[in-house]
């Protein structure tokens, strides 16, 4: 019996903290509450395959204040928002505030970001749209085809970062930090 009680009041505390998440675009306007990020991304941004936050993955970037808890999440690679996740309201000063806080630079620097590349890597998710959304266009770029195959290599000098990419796909980089 107790257990069962245990169960139901973890199953009930899960249901109200879930419920009490919100979800707001860049410019304060809410999008949705008591869903999880990943089912958010499907429903409002299903062109976007790959995010991150750095609030979350231990960046020196966590976004908190006062009156409570909120994380940016962003385009992966990349400083441009997609939204802001909320444990209460908070005003348009508030996510704008939080949305500054994120260190681009810094980012580059980070260990997060070499971990954002190799994981989107691994997943064989990013693509040259992806690195040219967040990084822009490549300082060098250098193409040849064989047949069905097409290998690209796009260098950037800030971040100092090479990618190789098969059909599109990312499957390899190097980075100097």
């Amino acid at each position: 019996m107790k257990k069962i009680f245990i169960l139901f009041s973890l199953l009930a505390f899960n249901l109200c903290y879930s419920q009490a998440i919100e979800y707001y675009y860049p410019n304060g306007k809410f999008i949705d509450k008591g869903i999880s990020v990943n089912n958010l991304v499907k429903k409002y941004f299903p062109d976007v395959n790959l995010f991150h936050n750095p609030s979350l993955e231990g960046s020196t970037d966590a976004h908190a204040n006062k009156e409570g808890v909120y994380s940016v999440y962003y385009k992966i690679l990349s400083n441009k928002p997609l939204f802001v996740l909320a444990y209460n309201k908070h005003t348009q000063k508030q996510i704008d505030d939080a949305i500054a806080a994120f260190d681009l630079e810094n980012y580059y620097k980070n260990w997060r970001f070499d971990y954002d590349i190799k994981n989107s890597v691994r997943e064989k998710k990013l693509t040259d749209i992806n690195l040219y959304e967040a990084l822009g266009k490549p300082d060098n770029i250098n193409t040849t085809s064989n047949g069905n195959l097409t290998i690209t290599t796009m260098s950037y000098k800030y971040p100092d970062v090479v990618f190789v990419l098969k059909n599109g796909i990312v499957t390899s980089y190097s980075l100097n930090q």
